[in-house]
């Protein structure tokens, strides 16, 4: 059976075509929101307008690569993703690292939520260090070593302690914004083994849960601490 053309994980030479259709089919109704956002407006600084922002995000990826021009295979870009090598071809390197993620590479655990760096949903880690994914350019990761939530388990498919903290303490509930927790409190973790409530509030400011599950997560990154420490004193 042939592929369906309006699938995102498509020939690149027909990746404009899909976003074409997607601005037309998904965005058009947010045209009259976009128009009555103005500084006017008593939508203006409230979350009605970073709705908007974020579809007006979408919009211009859209409309760039709708009339952007032809991408040729000599555009090979090579990125190291949870320990593998992938040589990506006919990409902008100007596209967002996440859409190559999801889109590309088919590791869609890494979520999309606002498109404007402001949710976190999004996190990934480059060398360790936490970025969001939606902003920040596939170009610039080449040559980095790139964790996504999927690399985040063992090489024998044992959970990682924060991975069982957050199942032992049910902390999601939508589970949206998760991986994205998870993903800067393992970056945290790493550079700091014992956080403390206040440090762990700083490390995790820019990571928005609209479930409100703050305490469960604060828990569990303490719960994950104290088991990787007791792993340590025991090895």
């Amino acid at each position: 059976m042939a592929r369906s053309t309006s699938h995102p994980r498509i020939k690149p030479n027909l990746q404009r075509w899909y976003y074409a259709i997607e601005l037309r089919k998904t965005h058009y109704g947010m045209l009259p929101l976009l128009l009555s956002v103005t500084p006017m407006s008593p939508a203006f600084a409230s979350p009605t307008l970073i709705i908007a922002h974020s579809y007006l995000s979408k919009i211009r990826y859209s409309m760039r690569i709708l009339f952007s021009k032809p991408i040729y295979k000599q555009n090979m870009l090579k990125l190291i993703v949870n320990g593998k090598v992938h040589n990506v071809e006919d990409i902008d390197p100007s596209t967002p690292l996440l859409w190559i993620l999801r889109d590309t590479l088919n590791l869609v655990g890494t979520k999309y939520g606002c498109g404007i760096a402001q949710c976190g949903a999004c996190i990934v880690l480059v060398d360790g260090q936490p970025v969001r994914s939606c902003a920040y350019s596939v170009g610039l990761a080449t040559k980095h070593k790139i964790t996504t939530i999927e690399g985040v388990v063992g090489e024998n498919g044992a959970l990682h302690p924060l991975q069982q903290a957050w199942i032992d303490l049910d902390v999601s509930q939508c589970g949206y914004c998760q991986a994205g927790q998870i993903m800067s409190a393992l970056a945290l973790l790493n550079h700091n083994p014992r956080p403390s409530i206040a440090e762990i509030d700083v490390a995790l400011a820019g990571n928005l849960c609209r479930c409100g599950t703050y305490l469960r997560i604060k828990h569990a990154i303490q719960v994950a601490a104290q088991s990787m420490t007791d792993t340590e004193n025991t090895s």
